[in-house]
């Protein structure tokens, strides 16, 4: 639902501004991001964008009174920038900074991770919109860290990934657009260590992104 309230608004403002112009021609840099709202987990590149969360859970039962709670916490940064090297063709770079921790009682268990990768996106120019296309793709690492009172241990694992999709850009403004994205997206997983069988978990998935870009014009306007 509030998904939904967001993207209602957007459409609202793009129709109450009829004069709304973004800049898509040669030489506007580009800042942005975008996230798929409700997805917070770190190894997954259709994560969340400039998402912290802090949460809790517990496991009770009426046959025991223990009920230790474990406390969550993540950290998700997706930013991007670009550079219209020809009218309408947006050249850039993705980065991924994430963070999520579980902490019991006994033990902390904390997964990181990092990586970076360019994307191309070429705009069709149109009076009120900019629809889109997308292709991206993504080299990174993930570290998993387990540690405790008797024990502490951490693994590492290769990830590199590959997407695109089509969207819609809404103007809210003369430099400023929200964007929406239905999106693929092939993610594969691999460990970097003692894996001589080679064993690599595959994710593909589909999904909406939303987020806001601005775009700042030769001229810095």
């Amino acid at each position: 639902m509030k998904t939904i309230t967001t993207i209602l608004t957007a459409a609202l403002l793009a129709v109450c501004s009829g004069s709304l112009n973004a800049q898509t021609q040669k030489g506007t840099f580009m800042i942005g991001d975008l996230y798929r709202p409700g997805k917070a987990l770190s190894y997954d590149f259709l994560g969340s964008s400039m998402n912290i969360g802090f949460g809790s859970q517990k496991y009770k039962s009426d046959a025991s009174e223990d009920s230790s709670p474990t406390k969550l916490l993540s950290f998700n940064l997706m930013p991007r920038v670009g550079y219209f090297f020809a009218d309408n063709l947006l050249v850039g770079i993705d980065l991924t900074l994430a963070s999520e921790r579980h902490k019991e009682e006994y033990y902390t268990f904390t997964i990181g991770t990092l990586g970076a990768g360019p994307f191309v996106r070429y705009y069709i120019p149109l009076e009120k919109v900019l629809p889109f296309f997308e292709l991206d793709g993504s080299l990174g690492r993930i570290r998993y860290k387990y540690s405790s009172d008797q024990e502490e241990d951490e693994s590492k694992s290769s990830l590199n990934s590959i997407g695109g999709g089509a969207g819609l850009a809404i103007p809210l403004g003369r430099i400023v657009t929200f964007d929406m994205l239905v999106g693929y997206s092939h993610v594969v997983m691999k460990d970097k260590e003692d894996n001589d069988s080679n064993y690599r978990e595959i994710n593909n998935s589909a999904g909406v992104k939303l987020g806001f870009t601005i775009l700042l014009g030769p001229s810095g306007e």
